[in-house]
């Protein structure tokens, strides 16, 4: 909210497109060990937490060079680059830092300790809103200064979480070329799916950027980024049923949890949508300002998909308890295809809510692919 009356819609594209860059570059780095982190944890009754804290470290220190290489890139495309300058600078900078928080907070949600990182969160959501009240009450809001403090609080998440780390268990950061080796195997799957899964949303932006400009760039993130408020409960609900499946060996056990975690969670969501959509331009207005009013559209677009997501996100859970199932990497590959070309269609005509009917619809489809799955799982099982 401040960062959008702060910046205004051309100045919030901005940094939309910026956080879209960073965002990309940490899913295709991460390699998918962020959810091997989680389960190798559970797996081990946290006997792995040293190494693979270890390994997160190495993670992100491989990620320097390459984000240099990245910025070498950009700066040959010259004006045809989504990015350049100091804002560029700062994307690619936030990188090794978000690579090193994410990995930190799925090896303490493996240990199924919700505590420390809510706490952690709520430390670095205060110390951005208060830095950012100052920049904007001062009247000094600015892309760079703004994005620049984002990188602050995530600097501090990751010293609290690896404090945190450190001290369980008198924990010893070390390196395990063998756990790793093991991570990756289990985290590659799960890397291309998520990458799919995370375009899916993330390659919006960039298109609405190309074909429509800034401003409208601006507008999308302003809906995206209440989406993204609703879908907090349905991610924090997958990821504390994924460490209790991954304890699981009864498939059928772990396929009825999932069933139950997202009949429930559903439901809520529909209520939540039900509410939203009527108060859409209002809510808008009122968080935003009435420069971000063509938002509400988009938003309201954006809700089938994410009532489809917050299901499919514990359905895939389930399926990758034990595991990574090929068929959600397939699923989420043919919902990215699927965005793209919707996306290639409906944006030039239709602007921001063809983008968001685009996500809405791939979404929707992968959902329906991974709840069959999911059935034909069962009557195996059965069998």
């Amino acid at each position: 909210m401040l960062i959008a009356r702060g910046l205004g819609p051309e100045g919030r594209g901005v940094f939309a497109v910026a956080s879209a860059v960073s965002g990309i570059i940490v899913q295709i780095a991460n390699l998918g060990l962020h959810s091997a982190n989680t389960y190798y944890v559970a797996r081990t009754d946290g006997r792995a937490v040293g190494a693979l804290s270890g390994n997160a470290i190495l993670l992100s220190l491989i990620s320097i060079p390459v984000c240099i290489v990245i910025w070498v890139g950009f700066h040959y495309l010259g004006d045809n680059a989504p990015l350049k300058g100091v804002i560029l600078v700062l994307a690619l900078s936030a990188v090794p830092i978000a690579l090193l928080y994410m990995q930190l907070q799925n090896i303490i949600l493996g240990l199924q300790e919700v505590k420390p990182i809510n706490t952690v969160e709520l430390i670095v959501s205060l110390s951005g809103l208060m830095m950012m009240a100052v920049i904007v009450v001062e009247g000094i809001a600015e892309v760079t200064l703004i994005y620049a403090v984002t990188i602050v609080t995530q600097i501090i998440g990751v010293c609290a979480l690896m404090i945190w780390v450190f001290r369980h268990g008198n924990t010893r950061f070390s390196i395990s070329i063998d756990l790793l080796g093991r991570s990756l195997s289990y985290g590659f799957k799960a890397y291309i799916s998520t990458i799919f899964s995370f375009l899916v949303f993330r390659v919006d932006t960039l298109m609405v950027s190309h074909f429509r400009g800034d401003r409208e760039t601006g507008q999308y993130a302003i809906a995206m980024s209440l989406i993204n408020m609703m879908y907090i409960l349905p991610t924090v609900a997958a990821t504390l049923v994924f460490a209790k499946m991954c304890g699981m060996h009864d498939i059928r056990e772990r396929i009825l949890l999932g069933v139950r975690y997202g009949a429930a969670v559903s439901a809520i969501m529909v209520l939540a949508a039900m509410l939203a959509m009527p108060l859409s331009e209002w809510i808008v207005t009122f968080l935003f300002g009435v420069d971000f009013v063509a938002a509400a559209k988009a938003f309201v677009c954006l809700l089938p998909g994410l009532l489809a997501m917050s299901g499919e996100i514990i359905v895939r859970k389930a399926l990758t308890s034990d595991g990574y199932h090929k068929g959600v990497l397939w699923n989420w590959g043919i919902g990215f295809l699927v965005n793209l070309f919707l996306n290639w269609i409906l944006i030039p005509s239709y602007g921001i809510s063809g983008a968001a009917m685009a996500s809405s619809s791939a979404i929707a489809l992968v959902a329906l692919l991974n709840l069959v799955l999911l059935y034909r799982e069962w009557k195996m099982a059965d069998a």
